[in-house]
């Protein structure tokens, strides 16, 4: 029984043997067969043509694991070994390899009675190789490079089988190619007494003034009583005693530090328990550094007189913890205590603050508004925090709605009571004849333009259908809320060509049959067309239709287009105008037509809202409470709030609990965070939150959740992974491309009286849209500064500190047994227990021996040279002949 290593090289034969035939010189049949031979084995060489081996030789490797997870006792492991040797005969071979995150070849493979006087002088524990990282596959390919051909293949791996570094299955398809049984020997203790810190998170920056939170992962595999030891470079910050940890399960422990003092502090924190012997402490120990920033700097804009004594400008700056600037708007007025300093026009927020607050600003009374809406954009965009403060000119009372405003806020304007529009276009015959007085163009083309400037006056959540009729109807855009399918209708708009007779009454129907299936707080009709029906539709059918609408609270606006106008037929769908109203375009202007339609429409459309709510109290719920109202145990009751409608993906953090709507929310925007807070911090709706006395401590934490995590630098995300092989990968997301970034590795502090350590300078890859990426060492701990290169001018991104943590090695410490028994089962062997190595049993495992088979190359080389002189032989004689 053969086999090829390389059967896809047999391929090669066909194509010698054609160029053998269409070259040679000789067509001597003897010959020729000579040659075809000789082609045909020497391919059989490159395929790598094995034999079957008729042998009952065996060769064994041993991989002993010496990582620190395995605590091997090397005298005990030695002895059982040579125990395992006895019982295989004297021609079989035996190698070892003992590995870790590197594989070192104690023995090669020698015949047993070598093996046994050598490892009588052999000490498996004087391997100085790295132990904190497992890397079983490494292993397995240096194992698999050991075996001599013609001999059964064994490997008994004694490991834990916590692999920190590589992929062992990987090789379990090559070894089974090589006929390679694995047998798989669990070392390491099944019962450990230990605690350990799993993690330690801190936030990498925090700002001036700001406490410190330390979360600490801690599990133990028995139940006990700990203390957790705080250092803040190397000084004792705070102890916890009693800490009660429960057997194979996880305790989270939050420690709140105070604020540090210096600008960068790595935090160690050590757990220990008395009369506890663990027998591997160093992963007791866990650390976090973190980085202080500066005050975040706030822009207060507001349209209040005597700013600086509102109620958030003087929490904000009662607390020490923030710089605080206010701004007149939409004077543009810089102000402080002391009162106006300076008229400064529009300000470029960006670059200058950290946070912003709108503090019941409105958008309806400043012909300047579509600057602060721009800039409000732009600023939060790129990383800033914005404060949207209520107050009855602010929301929907402000005109917010359809703003780019409204765009970046977590939550719609106005409430929640939507508007139903259906939009009925005349496309018949007599649409295409123009007006004979003005400019407005056909009549269709007018009736198309008003069509889309009803469209910029509908709100976001308000919902639209757009029907198409001349002798029939079409629903060129079914009902949908407005900001779906516009550009698609617009588009299906200009391919309608107005033509054929003319029926009015089917679109109304449809148009009623869908406004009464729904649930809207107001239902409303566009019809654009001259009235004049060519398919003898009876007027009473028309009367009939004003009947239906107004008994399903219905109304219509009929715009009339051209000179020459159906008035009855208008006048019965409107019921004479109580229903409804007609507007007739004859003699206008375009400019004139196009502003009394909107003038009109924008009446028609408009919903009765209530966009502000005010009462004696108004109790307020809590959604959440992890960050703004992280400590806050009651929120009292207030007496008013703007009336919006939370977006889909905002977080909602209160609510008033009688209407059940928002109070507190906020998402994310780009870079930066959106906050609003619906009632009025300075008016009667204060309620009880006038004497509330977390009401500082809720405006604290909202300003410190809004705040970028870096001041004065280009906003960006960094991110960094930890690797199993002591690197980390370090991420930097940027809304910028083709930039140049330098990334700087250095100490996170100099120490004083130390020589200056010069930098180690790593260029960041980009890898994709706005996103870079390396990968890099570090040494314990590290601060790492990223800037931005180009023209011999170097801007700085961003820091993040970096320590790193305790070896993965560490934290498992009992064998994987499934991962192991899987390993060997996937090649045909099998689990071994530690202690059948020195029984009779083990001799069972010299008969499970896989197929093996042996290089024969060099009976084929012998072979191919005789062929090779033969030839010669054979072309002399024909020669002679």
């Amino acid at each position: 029984m053969i086999r090829f290593e390389y059967p896809l090289v047999l391929l090669a034969i066909l194509l010698l043997i054609g160029l053998l035939y269409y070259f040679t010189r000789t067509r001597n049949i003897i010959s020729f067969c000579l040659r075809c031979f000789i082609f045909i084995l020497l391919v059989f060489i490159l395929a790598g043509l094995e034999m079957k081996a008729n042998t009952q030789n065996l060769c064994r490797i041993y991989l002993v694991d010496k990582s620190d997870s395995v605590f091997i006792d090397s005298d005990r492991l030695e002895q059982a070994i040579i125990e395992n040797i006895k019982y295989l005969n004297k021609n079989n071979l035996v190698g070892i390899v003992d590995f870790a995150e590197f594989s070192n070849i104690i023995v090669l493979p020698l015949r047993t009675t070598e093996v046994r006087s050598y490892l009588q002088k052999l000490h498996l524990g004087n391997s100085s190789h790295y132990f904190e990282t497992t890397n079983i596959e490494e292993a397995l390919l240096l194992a698999k490079g050991l075996f001599p051909s013609g001999y059964y293949k064994q490997i008994f791996l004694f490991s834990d089988g916590n692999e920190t570094q590589g992929d062992a299955k990987k090789v379990i398809s090559v070894l089974k190619q090589e006929g390679i049984t694995l047998y798989t020997i669990p070392i390491g203790p099944n019962e450990v007494q230990d605690i350990k810190i799993d993690n330690v998170e801190a936030p990498k920056f925090v700002r001036e003034g700001e406490p410190i939170e330390l979360k600490c992962r801690v599990s133990s595999t028995i139940n006990t009583q700990a203390s957790i030891e705080i250092l803040g470079n190397g000084k004792l910050i705070k102890k916890l005693e009693g800490i009660s940890l429960l057997k194979n399960q996880d305790s989270s422990i939050v420690i709140t530090l105070p604020a540090q003092s210096e600008p960068v502090q790595v935090y160690e924190v050590t757990v220990s328990t008395e009369g506890l012997d663990e027998i591997m402490k160093g992963n007791n120990y866990g650390k976090a550094v973190v980085q202080k920033l500066g005050k975040p700097k706030i822009a207060c804009v507001s349209e209040a007189e005597n700013l600086s004594q509102r109620t958030i400008y003087s929490i904000i700056k009662s607390n020490n913890d923030f710089e605080i600037q206010i701004v007149r708007f939409p004077t543009w007025i810089w102000e402080d205590e002391h009162g106006i300093v300076s008229k400064i026009g529009v300000i470029p927020f960006d670059g200058l603050y950290d946070i912003i607050i709108l503090e019941d600003v409105s958008l309806v009374k400043n012909s300047n508004y579509e600057n602060i809406q721009s800039l409000m954009e732009l600023f939060v965009s790129n990383g800033g925090g914005l404060l949207v403060v209520g107050g009855q000119d602010s929301f929907g009372s402000g005109d917010y709605q359809n703003s780019s405003l409204e765009d970046i806020l977590p939550v719609w304007a106005s409430p929640s009571e939507d508007l139903c529009v259906v939009i009925i276009l005349d496309a018949s015959g007599s649409m295409d004849e123009p007006f004979k007085v003005g400019d407005l163009g056909t009549k269709f083309a007018f009736a198309s333009l008003a069509l889309e400037n009803s469209l910029s006056l509908l709100g976001k959540t308000d919902r639209l259908e757009v029907i198409v009729f001349n002798q029939g109807y079409e629903t060129l855009l079914p009902l949908k809320p407005i900001g779906e399918g516009i550009a698609q209708l617009k588009n299906k708009l200009r391919n309608v060509k107005p033509t054929g007779p003319t029926a009015i009454a089917p679109p109304i129907q449809k148009a009623i049959t869908t406004l009464t299936n729904t649930t809207s707080a107001k239902k409303h009709i566009i019809l654009l067309s001259d009235g004049h029906s060519t398919t003898d539709e009876p007027l009473e059918g028309f009367k009939e239709i004003a009947e239906k609408l107004q008994q399903n609270n219905i109304t219509i606006s009929a715009i009339a287009t051209g000179e020459h106008i159906n008035e009855k037929t208008l006048r019965a769908i409107t019921k004479d105008e109580s229903i409804g109203k007609i507007y007739r375009l004859s003699g206008k202007s375009s400019k004139e037509a196009k502003e009394l339609t909107t003038r009109n429409l924008r009446d028609d459309l408009s919903v009765n809202k209530e966009f502000y709510r005010e009462s004696d109290s108004l109790p307020v719920h809590a959604h959440i409470k992890d960050d703004i109202l992280k400590g806050i145990a009651d929120i009292p009751a207030i007496s008013g709030y703007n009336r919006t409608t939370l977006k889909h993906n905002a977080r909602l953090v209160t609510s008033v609990s009688k209407d059940n709507e928002v109070l507190i929310a906020d998402w994310h925007y780009g870079l930066g965070k959106v906050m609003v807070l619906t009632t009025s911090l300075d008016s009667q709706w204060l309620g009880q939150w006038q004497n509330w006395s977390d009401l500082g401590k809720f405006i604290t934490q909202a300003l410190r959740y809004l705040s970028p995590v870096s001041s004065g630098e280009t906003p960006t995300n960094i991110y960094t992974e930890e690797l199993p092989d002591k690197t980390v990968r370090l991420t930097v997301e940027i809304p910028a491309d083709g930039l140049y970034l330098i990334a700087s590795i250095g100490p996170l502090a100099e120490s004083s009286g130390t020589k200056p350590i010069t930098p180690t300078m790593i260029k960041i890859p980009q890898i994709a849209v706005g996103r870079y990426e390396t990968t890099i060492e570090i040494e314990d701990s590290s601060l790492v500064t990223i800037f931005s290169q180009s023209d011999n001018k170097r801007e700085l991104v961003g820091r993040i500190p970096i320590v790193s943590q305790y070896s993965k090695e560490w934290r498992k410490f009992t064998p994987d047994m499934l991962f192991l028994r899987n390993l060997s089962e996937a090649t045909g062997g099998r689990i071994i227990q530690p202690e059948t190595l020195r029984k009779e049993s083990i001799r069972n495992i010299t008969a499970d021996r896989s197929t093996t088979y042996q290089n024969i190359n060099n009976t084929i080389i012998l072979f191919v040279l005789t062929l090779f002189l033969l030839d010669l032989v054979v072309g002399f004689y024909y020669k002679k002949k």
